[in-house]
């Protein structure tokens, strides 16, 4: 059985790109497309991705548009991958196919590695090349194997960066924006009269400020919203509390 694994992290983002890329991939094929939307780098609390880890057996195949679609936690990663490749399951990554399982797979196989070496290394039952050229078999393969999980490891770690840098720039830009508010509400000053904002109301004002289309953002306002994990009432009181400040300003 083929299937296949799409996941985003939020609402604003669009699975059916991995979807479209999963799909002509196994085009002609039969394929059962699993999806999910999950935020952090967690594999637990992924239902989807447990279902389907428990579900697959022995000769299925799992097709994932990136190895981060697959975890974007390295140590989960490798180990999920390789408790898979144990039980004869075959993992494709579309984006990265030199750590495809069949990759690895061949990678250490000794009639792979005669052909690749064009007869270098011996076939062991010649007793005569096989007793002179054994130790060399032995190093070669074992290097192999470990050039080939090297890559594994890595992909999954530059996985794991990636995501890690999105979250520090996130961070960066969010604290950007909170000092570039705060000085503006300093040269505003306060109405007399008016309430002191709640750091609830200002956390919100920041995200606003960075995402909606109508500031500095791309996002709708449905969006926004979701992100902000406010009620829409009070986004678009604090939508409104931005919009006056901001005329007074100029």
């Amino acid at each position: 059985m083929i299937y296949g694994y799409a996941r985003i992290s939020k609402p604003s983002q669009k699975i059916d790109r991995q979807i479209t890329s999963i799909t002509k991939y196994c085009v002609n094929e039969k394929v059962d497309i699993r999806t999910e939307e999950f935020t952090g780098r967690k594999i637990e609390g992924r239902k989807e991705w447990n279902k389907l880890f428990d579900l697959v057996e022995e000769g299925d195949i799992i097709v994932f548009d990136s190895v981060s679609r697959m975890s974007r936690n390295a140590k989960e990663g490798i180990e999920q991958y390789f408790q898979l490749y144990d039980r004869g399951v075959d993992l494709v990554f579309i984006k990265e196919p030199y750590i495809n399982t069949s990759t690895y797979r061949d990678s250490i196989d000794m009639r792979k590695l005669e052909e690749l070496l064009g007869g270098l290394v011996a076939n062991e039952d010649d007793k005569f090349a096989g007793e002179f050229l054994k130790p060399l078999n032995k190093f070669v393969v074992d290097l192999l194997k470990v050039i080939a999980k090297q890559q594994i490891i890595m992909a999954f770690e530059q996985a794991e960066k990636e995501v890690k840098d999105i979250s520090d720039r996130t961070k960066s830009g969010l604290k950007e924006a909170r000092k570039r508010l705060e000085a503006e509400n300093r040269n505003l000053g306060r109405p007399p009269g008016s309430k002191r904002e709640t750091e609830k109301s200002k956390k919100a004002k920041l995200r606003i400020m960075e995402l909606s289309k109508d500031f500095k953002g791309i996002l709708k306002d449905e969006d926004v919203w979701t992100l902000c994990k406010i009620s829409k009432n009070s986004y678009y009181k604090y939508k409104r509390e931005m919009i006056e400040e901001i005329k007074k300003s100029k």
